[in-house]
């Protein structure tokens, strides 16, 4: 059975919305109040209820993140440092491997604040006519979209890559990609 915060008021004495604050780490609640309120909650086993949360606060703090494949290990290191720049502003994310269309719908039925696209045409490029009032940040393709879009200049990036190589000495540079 599941433990729930009006569990934790009853096993601690306090009211539930006490339990809701002590849990949310408010200043509201005296520090010994919420030290005993956190002890109940762990001996009782207590896992928030993200969904429940997110009813009452109109967020999820969650991310969605489509990505078009696990294949590729530059993404996985840009997905890793996402993760970690979500994490450090109290968000957690969701990482779907889905085409576009599947991606936003998953997303929207977790009420995710936001989502990222990793976009490289076809499959993974999101319709500027989805209708979606969930903000949407895209990283890749780069075009006429009704969302923001991060793209690299990758020109500029191969001429620094050459440059570098070049300084230290090196003649003959090639590029396979």
């Amino acid at each position: 059975m599941t433990v729930t915060i009006k569990d934790i008021a009853h096993a601690a004495g306090v009211s539930y919305s006490t339990v809701s604050k002590a849990l949310r780490n408010s200043p509201l609640v005296k520090p010994d109040t919420k030290k005993k309120v956190l002890q109940v909650a762990e001996q009782l086993g207590y896992t928030p209820n993200f969904a429940a949360r997110s009813l009452a606060s109109k967020k999820s703090q969650t991310i969605g993140l489509v990505w078009p494949t696990i294949e590729r290990i530059a993404l996985s290191a840009l997905v890793t440092k996402i993760n970690e720049v979500v994490e450090k502003n109290s968000y957690s994310m969701i990482l779907s491997v889905n085409k576009a269309k599947e991606a936003v719908e998953l997303f929207k039925s977790f009420r995710v604040d936001g989502i990222m696209f990793f976009e490289e045409g076809g499959e993974t490029q999101l319709s500027d006519d989805a209708g979606l009032t969930i903000p949407i940040l895209s990283y890749g393709v780069s075009g006429e979209h009704t969302h923001p879009i991060i793209d690299v200049n990758h020109k500029k990036a191969i001429y620094k890559a050459v440059t570098y190589l070049y300084q230290l000495g090196h003649k003959n540079i090639s590029y396979v990609g």
